[in-house]
């Protein structure tokens, strides 16, 4: 007799004793849930919310967050606010690990135009530094700011392409001496934008910058980068391609910024795929970002490479509704599994956040979508990953007025399985 078999003869002898004392009516419920009890299913894995927050930028204005970074029991959000009269402002959203809000501070780049953060990161000694852009007459230039702890007095400094157009930063990090580094694009003669890559000390005094183009006329611009353990810098983003449009692309640069390595992925026809962030890993690369599908249009992609930027194994996801999804962010969690989050599609022009883990062989484990009340786009743009088990993501979802607003939440997965090899086809 198997153990299962064994389990169910106990079963049965003690629903047995327990009907001694019972009518015969009571006797069966009894049977029946003990029964329905020992035979149920056990609940598939699943993404649950910890904790979330909704906060506008403290004046009542509508506002989303890019970007997420902690250290200490400190949270900022890197993201933007519109003003009635200056467009879109800088912000930065000041938490407590809690998600506390502890205040915002926001400011126009000069000119009454839009002005967004895209990304932050913590220095050393608790100091602030972000990059995106400024308006200045009608055209963005790239902004890297530095700012103390407390968000006061700031070293800034700004770049511009060749031509007035779309420059912007788009991530930033710093190495163990400080150093800063950031990438996005900037606009040059008849080729739209570049890659453009860049270098500062911590006083954010200029060490080099590179722009890199296309192998085809189009735009080109980076969204994403990281460094390994021997200070190789990996950006991730997109670059044109004659026939193929816009594809992912991935690239490893020496301390010259030379790209010493570099992969290409295209996605169904002329499509605008891309990648928009990057995980490095002692000996994998992991890429996030959208790619063109034939039935789907833009569905979510994830890649693993080896330090070599060869492809090892990639996976798409698609929502049911068949519109366009995008993943945003990627984050490692314990155990050989990563948090991955973005945005998908639930109607023609309606979007919830997602939040999803995969396992390191790229098979999805468990996923799930938030969505604010009413017909609006919610998004997921930023997250990390905390030794609990927990992801911490940013983003815009909206308030009953069905305003914008900067929200905060920490995920959990729950009932998780044992991360296993992939067993091969006829074995197993």
């Amino acid at each position: 007799m198997n153990r299962h078999l064994r389990v169910a003869d106990t079963s049965a002898r003690a629903n047995r004793l327990a009907c001694t004392a019972m009518t015969l009516a009571a006797c069966m419920v009894l049977t029946l849930v003990l029964n329905a009890a020992l035979y149920a299913a056990p609940k598939p894995p699943a993404v649950v919310i910890v904790k979330s927050t909704l906060q506008d930028d403290g004046w009542g204005l509508p506002s989303e967050g890019h970007a997420v970074a902690a250290k200490g029991s400190r949270v900022f959000v890197a993201g933007t606010s519109s003003g009635a009269v200056t467009g879109k402002n800088i912000s930065i959203g000041q938490y407590k690990r809690s998600l506390k809000w502890d205040g915002t501070m926001g400011w126009d780049g000069g000119s009454n135009q839009d002005d967004e953060i895209f990304d932050v990161a913590i220095g050393r000694k608790g100091e602030i530094y972000v990059t995106g852009y400024i308006t200045q007459g009608g055209a963005k230039e790239i902004r890297v700011e530095k700012r103390l702890k407390d968000l006061g007095p700031n070293t800034s400094t700004t770049a511009s392409g060749a031509v007035s157009g779309d420059d912007s930063g788009r991530a930033i990090i710093l190495d163990k001496k400080g150093n800063v580094y950031t990438v996005g694009r900037m606009a040059m003669y008849g080729w739209g934008t570049d890659i453009w890559v860049a270098k500062y000390d911590p006083n954010m005094q200029p060490l080099g910058n590179t722009t890199i183009d296309g192998p085809s006329k189009g735009s080109a611009g980076a969204n994403a980068l990281a460094l390994d353990s021997t200070g190789n810098l990996f950006v991730a983003g997109y670059r044109p391609v004659a026939g193929q449009g816009q594809d992912i692309w991935v690239g490893r640069l020496d301390a010259s910024f030379n790209v010493v390595k570099e992969a290409y992925v295209a996605g169904f026809g002329a499509g605008n795929d891309a990648a928009y962030d990057i995980l490095v890993e002692k000996k994998d690369v992991y890429v996030v970002g959208t790619i063109a599908t034939e039935a789907q249009g833009l569905d979510i992609w994830i890649g693993k490479f080896d330090n070599d930027l060869n492809l090892i194994a990639s996976a798409t996801y698609a929502a049911p509704d068949g519109h366009d999804d995008f993943a945003y962010a990627i984050a490692k969690g314990p155990g050989g599994r990563y948090f991955v989050a973005g945005k998908v599609a639930t109607a023609a022009s309606v979007d919830d956040a997602w939040v999803a883990i995969y396992d390191k062989y790229l098979r999805q484990v468990a996923q799930t979508t938030y969505s604010s009340a009413g017909v609006h786009d919610d998004a997921v743009y930023g997250a990390i990953a905390f030794s609990s088990g927990q992801v911490l993501v940013a983003g815009r979802t909206f308030d009953p007025a069905g305003n914008a607003n900067v929200w905060l939440a920490r995920f959990k997965g729950t009932r998780l399985p044992a991360v296993k090899k992939p067993v091969a086809p006829g074995m197993e």
